[in-house]
């Protein structure tokens, strides 16, 4: 797993590359989009595994990604174990309003509730 955050955050490092060339090819210094490397460090200090769960000849793992397009986010990967390796099979995004739990607390009048969220209603994660 490690192996494929390091090939994606090479990926990412490569996007940015190209569009810091597109962007100088057409448009004058101040008009360019400055987020750019931001994005790239942002990528770089959030991106890590938070968990690894093996069961059998699967595994499940957690990890938190910066997508260009998006704010920081948890991603569950499912794994299979195949010719002595693991492959990812399966890959799942957390809600982005519960963080991938289904639920949240709510507080109302001085008392604290958990509520079903109202965007995944439970499900937490969704199909990638």
């Amino acid at each position: 797993m490690h192996q494929f955050l390091v090939a994606e955050r090479a990926l990412h490092t490569r996007l940015v590359e190209v569009a810091n060339e597109m962007w100088a090819s057409f448009a004058v210094p101040h008009f360019r989009p400055p987020h750019l490397a931001l994005l790239q460090k942002k990528w770089d200090e959030q991106t890590m595994v938070q968990t690894f769960r093996e069961t059998g000849e699967g595994a499940t793992v957690v990890a938190t990604t910066v997508r260009s397009w998006q704010s920081p986010g948890r991603v569950r990967y499912t794994m299979a174990r195949r010719d002595r390796a693991w492959w990812i099979s399966g890959m799942e995004r957390a809600c982005g309003n519960c963080n991938g739990h289904g639920t949240y607390l709510v507080e109302q009048e001085g008392e604290t509730k958990e509520m079903v969220c109202l965007v995944c209603r439970g499900k937490a994660w969704f199909p990638s």
